[in-house]
């Protein structure tokens, strides 16, 4: 056996593998281009998908941002929106704060939801509480009356007024007017709003203003009524006086001496209706008080009025000199001095004291009896002229000649009393006049 033969096998079996390999290579190559298409056409649809999610993301984004800045310049807004109720909310209550008037709102059931800072002159809570009773914050307001008109205003009735109504605040009478307004929400009522005013001192003025006018209108009449009894008593007087120079019986001379004195007396309380109708303009003039009060116990305490009466000074050496009439103000002195004597028939204690009022410009001089006293029905008339206590005794225009003078200096004068334990006069004097100095000297 040659060659050829022995290897035609191995060439046959070589040929057989070579278009093995050859289908096999091109099956690969067939199926690698056919798959590298399919993964082309796989990746450019991934591309394009993923392109189309991009441009999606990125006009998402856009929006977002878009949103965003939107977001900012609301909240921006909303901040400034928020600062400016703030400042606002701020603005109103430092307004309702500085009003002198006590406001409180308070809900359907009595509770306080709010309350200005001025409202705690009317409780003797240190610190009021939101949501607290009404009532029991503040007692003043448990009035029968202004309860029941606080029910009503609640109860949808209206607003009410109450222009004056007495109370009691930590112990003292007072005065007060009380407002309240229904607060609403929609249609329905939801509460109440309170406004308190503490009116005594208003009051005090409007009586003070009424006793000016009764003071002034007796002042008109007391004028007029001096000058037509005076010139008539003065030829009266005048006509005695030449009678009891002629005069020799004793008898009639006596009698003449009588009427003589009883037209003195007339002509002392025409002077007092002068005083008091038409007072000297006061000419003011630096003044020591302390040394003319002295002065005046020294001339009075000889009298036989103040023999058995014991005197007592506490002057205090703070008081400065003050600016005013020396005249006018020993007349003041004098006619309280002498009132407190009679109070005490001849035999009691009588207490003058002076002081600097602390923080103010102002000098207090107390003149204190151990005497019968005033009863409170006569003490809202001592100061009203020709009142008097004494029955049959003086003319009753001492003390309204006292105020009309301590009126004349801007100052004040109160009495307090109790029937059977004394009096005490209580008179602020201004230490400085200036101002009225100044109106006189342009007048």
């Amino acid at each position: 056996m040659d060659v050829n033969e022995a290897l035609a096998p191995a060439v046959t079996l070589k040929r057989i593998m070579f278009y093995i390999f050859f289908i096999f290579g091109c099956f690969l190559i067939f199926s690698s281009i056919v798959f590298s298409r399919q993964v082309t056409n796989l990746l450019k649809n991934l591309t394009s998908t993923l392109k189309s999610a991009l441009d999606e993301i990125s006009h998402k984004k856009n929006t977002i941002n878009t949103i965003n800045v939107e977001l900012r310049r609301r909240l921006h807004d909303c901040e400034a929106l928020s600062k400016q109720i703030r400042i606002s909310e701020e603005y109103i209550k430092n307004i309702i704060d500085s009003i002198s008037s006590g406001l409180i709102a308070i809900d359907k059931s009595l509770r306080i939801t709010y309350c200005n800072d001025f409202v705690k002159n009317f409780t003797t809570e240190k610190k009021i509480q939101i949501n607290a009773n009404l009532y029991k914050s503040f007692s003043i307001l448990k009035n029968k009356e202004i309860k029941k008109r606080i029910e009503n205003t609640i109860n949808n009735k209206g607003p009410f007024f109450i222009e004056k109504i007495p109370v009691t605040l930590d112990g003292h009478n007072t005065i007060l007017s009380v407002a309240g307004f229904p607060i609403k929400s929609i249609d329905e009522i939801i509460g109440a709003t309170l406004l308190i005013n503490d009116i005594t001192e208003q009051e005090k003025m409007y009586s003070q203003m009424a006793d000016y006018e009764k003071l002034s209108a007796l002042s008109q009449l007391a004028l007029g009524a001096a000058h037509e009894i005076n010139n008539p008593l003065l030829g009266i007087t005048s006509f005695i006086e030449l009678m009891l120079e002629e005069e020799r019986d004793v008898e009639k001379k006596t009698k003449a001496k009588e009427v003589l004195d009883s037209a003195y007396r007339i002509s002392e309380t025409i002077r007092g209706l002068l005083n008091f109708a038409r007072p000297t303009p006061p000419k003011f003039t630096k003044i020591s008080l302390n040394k003319l009060i002295s002065e005046t116990i020294s001339f009075l305490q000889h009298q036989p009025l103040f023999k058995k009466i014991k005197i007592e000074k506490n002057l205090s050496e703070a008081v400065p000199q003050i600016t005013a009439d020396v005249n006018q103000i020993r007349q003041v002195f004098i006619n309280i001095f002498i009132n407190a004597a009679q109070a005490m028939s001849n035999s009691g204690t009588l207490k003058i004291i002076t002081n600097k009022v602390k923080f103010e410009d102002l000098i207090e001089i107390r003149v204190i009896d151990t005497g019968i006293g005033i009863s409170e029905n006569d003490l809202k008339k001592v100061f009203e002229p020709f009142f008097t206590t004494k029955k049959g005794e003086g003319t009753g225009l001492g003390l309204s000649i006292s105020y009309s003078y301590i009126k004349n200096h801007s100052g004040a004068i109160k009495i307090q009393s109790k029937v059977t334990k004394g009096t005490e006069v209580i008179i602020h004097l201004p230490i400085r006049q200036e101002a009225k100095v100044q109106s006189e000297v342009i007048e």
